[in-house]
Formats: structure tokens, sequence, C-alpha cells
């Protein structure tokens, strides 16, 4: 966890150049803001419990990843062993996975229908 911490206290100067450079240029204020909310976010989550906010970025992550290879149909292990995270995720652990823009909406029980779904197509897509 100590590498990870030192990447969101890297990360979280670099956005504050950026929200500098942002205000300096007349960014629009819903952009500005978006960062300031994710700087936030990483500070909050370092100073309280790194651990989940690791998790959460961490599904996150596998999800965009998940995504980006069933829509190209172009799946590996590495995207099935995610969408067994996934499911074990939200079986278990429910708070450390945030939906994004794609399934904000779906209840719990309606995620893990899906991932098991897209198990399902990663499968019949894994390129050999």
């Amino acid at each position: 966890m100590t590498e990870y911490k030192l990447l969101k206290q890297v990360a979280i100067s670099s956005y504050q150049n950026l929200i500098e450079f942002l205000l300096y240029n007349d960014a629009n204020e819903d952009v500005v803001n978006y960062y300031l909310e994710v700087i936030d976010t990483w500070e909050i989550g370092l100073e309280h419990n790194s651990l989940k906010l690791y998790r959460l970025e961490s599904s996150r992550s596998y999800a965009l990843d998940i995504h980006d290879d069933l829509s190209g149909q172009s799946c590996t292990i590495n995207t099935v062993f995610k969408i067994r995270k996934m499911i074990e995720i939200l079986n278990e652990t429910p708070d450390y996975y945030e939906p994004l823009w794609f399934d904000k909406d779906l209840k719990k029980y309606e995620l893990i229908s899906i991932y098991n779904q897209r198990l399902i197509d990663a499968q019949g897509w894994l390129i050999k």
C-alpha cells in the first residue's frame, strides 16, 4: 500500500497543477469541479481507508477493461479473471464497487446477473 499511497500523492499534485492550468485558461467550471472532486476523493481515501480506495479504483479499472474487451469481442484469460473478480467483489464486498455510467442504475443482483452473462460472452470470444 505504500507505493499506492505515493502514487496517489503524486497524482494529487499533478491534478492540482492541472487545475491551475485549467483555471488560468478559463476552463469550464464543471471540468474544474470534476478534478477537484477526484482530488477530494483521493485525499479522503488516503486519510481514512486507503485499502478501500485502492479496491474501488481497481474494480472501476476492471469494469472498464471488461467493457472494452467485450465491446471489441477480443477477450483474453485476463478478461475472464477480471469478470470473475467482479462477481466475487459484488457477492462478497459490494461496497468496494462503485458502478460506472453504463451500469449505475442497476441493483446488485442485476449487476451480478450481467457479469455472469459477460463471463459467458467473454469465454465465447477468447482470443487463442
